[in-house]
């Protein structure tokens, strides 16, 4: 079950109660000053002290997060990690209720934003509001009062001791060949409003027939991309075939035995954050999105592992053949696709 957490963020002076860097005592001015919020809005943050997240960014990003932006602003953030999908349910659940937990939200489904924007579930972008804005020059940064924190092509992984050399996929239609019979895993693709994405750029590049023929071959079911890739690095499946080296690197970090393939074409998914229209710490919440904008919050966010829309602030660059997936795929089209991979709904 997915838990509120707080994490201590390590600093050079005394921490406060919640482990996070308090500010006058060690902690940094916050990002470059020609990009920061107004000091109006820095001290009413300071003041609320606190900011909550709901993500689906791996613990190994926030972790980080957590730890860059409580020195450089000693405020304390605590956050809940979940899937995308339980994620959007349970903001939107508790602010139905009229009991508000989260600030701020951050999830990979750009149509769970479009829906909520006729219902002024979010606060809107501005300039004026968030001055980092000003450094984007790509109109994608920024869709339905969200911001495109990262971006995160598909990978094909695959566990080097379950699958010799010389079977090891060389592109996406391998993977429908019957060699891998009972080695393949897959998410449940009903489970996340990314997945039909997924589903119809496979449709488009391979083909319907390439659908069934993967579905055939009876794929393992995983619930999202987590416990995949963990069945995968215990090789208890041999090929997982939408992976991302944002959730491949603590595994490898760990001598998993697997290896990667970047396919051409491949596609993949973008993490957007939006904050709370009844947010109970909007200040904090203002300064943290600012923050998640600069080039600063970008670096700490997407390392190595994803890709930034912010020329430079990312160590890794969109692959070629990158399929920029759309925000959402019709329902009947949706249903079509998920008759051609067995799920009956």
């Amino acid at each position: 079950m997915a838990a509120l957490i707080s994490l201590s963020a390590c600093s050079s002076g005394n921490p406060t109660e919640s482990g996070s860097a308090a500010p006058g005592d060690g902690a940094s001015t916050g990002i470059n000053p020609g990009i920061e919020v107004s000091q109006e809005v820095l001290d009413a943050a300071s003041a609320e002290g606190t900011v909550v997240v709901y993500t689906a960014l791996p613990d190994e990003v926030m972790g980080r997060v957590v730890q860059d932006f409580g020195q450089r602003y000693g405020i304390s953030l605590s956050y809940l990690r979940a899937p995308s999908g339980t994620v959007a349910q349970r903001f939107l659940s508790e602010n139905s209720a009229g009991a508000p937990v989260a600030d701020v939200v951050s999830v990979a489904e750009e149509s769970f934003f479009q829906t909520e924007l006729e219902n002024g579930t979010f606060a809107e972008l501005s300039e004026e509001a968030f001055p980092a804005m000003a450094q984007y020059e790509d109109d994608d940064a920024f869709i339905f009062n969200a911001f495109r924190v990262s971006t995160n092509p598909y990978l094909i992984a695959w566990n080097t001791d379950v699958i010799p050399a010389e079977d090891a996929p060389t592109s996406y239609e391998d993977l429908a060949d019957a060699r891998f019979e009972g080695q393949l895993g897959a998410p449940r693709w009903d489970a996340s409003l990314s997945y039909p994405r997924v589903l119809d750029f496979f449709s488009n590049e391979f083909g319907d027939e390439w659908l069934s023929d993967f579905t055939a071959l009876n794929p393992r079911s995983f619930d999202s991309v987590v416990p995949g890739l963990q069945a995968l690095g215990a090789g208890e499946i041999g090929v997982y075939p939408i992976a991302t080296t944002t959730y491949l690197q603590p595994l490898l970090d760990q001598g998993a035995p697997i290896g990667t393939l970047m396919p051409n074409p491949t596609t993949g998914y973008s993490e957007n954050i939006a904050i709370s229209s009844t947010a109970p710490h909007p200040n904090a919440a203002a300064v943290f999105l600012n923050y998640i904008m600069s080039e600063e919050g970008q670096r700490v966010v997407n390392g190595s592992t994803s890709v930034s829309l912010l020329p430079g602030a990312s160590e890794v660059e969109l692959p070629e053949g990158y399929v920029t997936p759309p925000v959402s795929v019709d329902p009947e089209r949706t249903a079509e696709l998920y008759s051609l991979v067995g799920v009956d709904r």
